[in-house]
């Protein structure tokens, strides 16, 4: 037990946090806050009643009431991060062919092969071309069935949009 108290400890001390306001320079730049700043550690800009500070923790979006949009808001959700929500070719999210975003501890990482991303909110696939989008998840956590949920639509020149 020691052992693994002292190496967690070693990971924090390793998490550079240049304002010292107790958020990691990786939160705060991966959701666009001043890591040179530490006033906005207790600015809640998404009005959930979670400061940001709080969300670091969490690893919830501080501009979003409901990171994993369940209907609840983080500030009232037993579980904030209980299912994943893919906002493809976010331009925020969206690193080349990967989409990078928080979620719960299963959910590993997703992204596309083939087609693109279009007008920062869909995927595309021209006619006659073959392209997939991809989730990958961590089955020694996630031992349930998975659903998944997508709108698909057929536009001009037979494109696939994926929303």
């Amino acid at each position: 037990m020691f052992i693994i108290a002292l190496v967690a400890g070693i990971g924090f001390a390793f998490a550079l946090d240049t304002d010292n306001d107790g958020m990691s320079d990786l939160y705060e730049n991966f959701f666009g806050l001043n890591s040179t700043n530490a006033v906005d550690a207790l600015e809640n800009p998404d009005g959930d009643s979670l400061t940001n500070i709080v969300e670091s923790v969490l690893w919830t979006d501080p501009h979003a009431a409901d990171t994993d949009a369940d209907g609840f808001n983080d500030g009232e959700d037993d579980n904030p991060l209980s299912r994943v929500v893919l906002l493809w070719a976010h331009p925020d999210f969206t690193d080349g062919d990967e989409y990078i975003y928080t979620g719960p501890q299963w959910w590993l990482g997703a992204g596309k092969e083939g087609g693109k991303w279009a007008n920062g909110v869909r995927w595309a696939v021209p006619k006659n071309q073959t392209a997939s989008l991809y989730i990958d998840f961590d089955r020694t956590i996630l031992t349930n069935n998975i659903m998944m949920d997508v709108l698909q639509r057929d536009a001009v020149e037979a494109m696939w949009w994926w929303i």
